[in-house]
């Protein structure tokens, strides 16, 4: 098998066995050339996807992630084996065996700054860590090998979080001859599709009113963008959640040129079409005007109050491809209002 790779230098033919027989060789190393790249792509969410605890010392974030408290209540950072993210939107914890720390309070917000609970009903000690396929970088499932020895983490890795051979490939031989061996560059969407859905069928999975966080690619295939590539619209070495203007490389109305807009106070286009529609630590509000933490990559408004967005099947919740007005207007902006009035006015918002 024969597959030509694009990279920093011209295209080489790589077979499919030397891309096999590359290793892993870590961020830092990529470091030493892409300096410029791994400043930015360090200041991201992607990173810290699981950090580990070191000689009792909490993982370190970039200066302006708002620090950790600490450990649950009950624990000491020599309990600690890693943190589950803590970079954007809230912390959990892996204590010394491996498992995730459940609880009333053991998941911490940090948009409230408070404590939470994750999976009350499970007994401490009894929930694997099973996550690693979108929280580490090279990544390999197994019953029998477990990270660090510890028997609640499911497989091992190369390296903790989402770093730049998880979407490049193992670097070994780049590093070693940059000139013959290529990284792999994939914009495609199914790259990030990879980590970035929940149901096998790509069915948008939701709970308790909001869609699931981290289903971006299902979303996207729900509606009209699903041809589009995440890069598109995303520069994928730049942090959304503390850097939104330099990580979104495109706007709407760089495509939609022609687009009229017929709504007093406000253009931005997201408000209505991405509204926040998504689950991943916090909610605000309830029945209509409830409202989520992450903005929905499906766009597409439905104004028909009849159909609603979310349906039951499967013994699952999912949502349908597009978003109800009681996101896209009520808990977006308007919550002096109703969906009857969000009916009335919506149609007309593109001069429709």
């Amino acid at each position: 098998v024969m597959l030509v790779i694009q990279g920093c230098s011209e295209e080489k033919d790589v077979t499919t066995a030397e891309l096999e027989a590359a290793s892993f060789v870590g961020a830092a190393t990529c470091n030493f050339c892409h300096a410029e790249t791994y400043d930015e792509f360090i200041e991201t969410g992607h990173r810290y996807k699981l950090n580990k605890v070191f000689d009792e010392t909490p993982p370190g974030y970039p200066d302006f992630v708002p620090e950790l408290p600490g450990p649950p209540d009950g624990y000491m950072w020599s309990d600690i084996a890693y943190v589950i993210g803590g970079f954007g939107w809230k912390a959990r914890f892996i204590d010394n065996n491996g498992y995730i720390i459940t609880g009333a309070e053991v998941q911490w917000n940090l948009e409230t700054r408070e404590w939470v609970a994750y999976h009350a009903d499970e007994a401490p000690g009894t929930k694997p860590y099973d996550c690693g396929r979108c929280h580490t970088t090279g990544y390999e499932a197994s019953e029998t090998e477990h990270q660090d020895g510890l028997p609640g983490i499911v497989g091992a890795w190369a390296e903790d979080g989402i770093t730049c051979e998880r979407c490049h490939g193992p670097g070994s031989r780049h590093a070693i001859d940059p000139e013959e061996y290529s990284m792999s560059i994939d914009r495609s969407a199914d790259l990030c599709g990879e980590c970035h859905y929940r149901s096998e069928d790509h069915r948008i999975l939701a709970s308790g009113g909001l869609i699931r966080h981290h289903e971006q690619y299902d979303e996207m295939l729900s509606a009209e963008h699903g041809a589009l590539f995440c890069v598109s619209c995303h520069a994928p070495h730049k942090s959304t959640k503390y850097n939104a203007e330099e990580a979104i490389s495109r706007g709407c109305t760089d495509c939609h040129m022609a687009t009229t807009i017929n709504h007093d106070g406000t253009s931005e286009c997201v408000l209505c079409h991405m509204p926040k529609s998504v689950k991943s630590a916090v909610s605000s509000g309830e029945g209509v005007y409830l409202r989520g933490d992450i903005r929905s990559h499906i766009f597409a408004i439905n104004s028909d109050t009849t159909l609603t967005q979310f349906y039951d099947e499967d013994g699952s919740t999912y949502s349908r491809g597009f978003n109800g007005l009681n996101f896209a207007c009520l808990s977006s902006c308007h919550a002096s209002h109703d969906l009857e009035w969000a009916a009335q006015y919506a149609p007309g918002m593109h001069g429709n």
